[in-house]
């Protein structure tokens, strides 16, 4: 989700977030404490012009579709997430350069497995899912 602010005498602010980075971000704006185990950040300091982007900003997505993900201001990077083997594979996993193919057309992990962001959010990518308990346990879509 790209979010799109403007306040007066600033300049329009490009803000990549997901969904859940609303609810922290409300909660700061109301001056509510933002409980410890919320895995996303508020975004008031870029909001109001203080900071212009938060330090190491990255969020992380669970799909339908069976694949998670961690997303940066650069990259989008997805691996396959196997629910009844509870684990997450290399097997077609996804890299887009958000800069240069911010409509994720051309995925850099099938051209270069090695590519060095690989390297850096499949890290990351990992340890999340090793520390959420939610995709650990058997889930059900209902969709209509």
């Amino acid at each position: 989700m790209r979010m799109y602010a403007v306040r007066k005498g600033m300049p329009t602010l490009e803000i990549k977030w997901m969904r859940p980075s609303f609810m922290p971000t409300m909660l700061d704006l109301t001056g509510q404490d933002i409980p410890d185990h919320v895995q996303v950040r508020s975004f008031v300091s870029v909001l109001c012009g203080e900071t212009k982007t938060l330090a190491d900003i990255h969020v992380f997505n669970e799909s339908e579709i069976e694949a998670v993900g961690v997303g940066t201001p650069r990259y989008n990077f997805a691996k396959q997430l196997g629910r009844a083997a509870r684990s997450i594979t290399r097997d077609g996993m996804r890299l887009w350069d958000a800069e240069q193919d911010p409509y994720e057309i051309d995925n850099l992990a099938a051209y270069d497995p090695a590519h060095s962001a690989i390297v850096e959010l499949e890290e990351l990518l990992d340890s999340w899912h090793a520390s959420v308990p939610w995709i650990n346990i058997d889930q059900t879509v209902e969709t209509s």
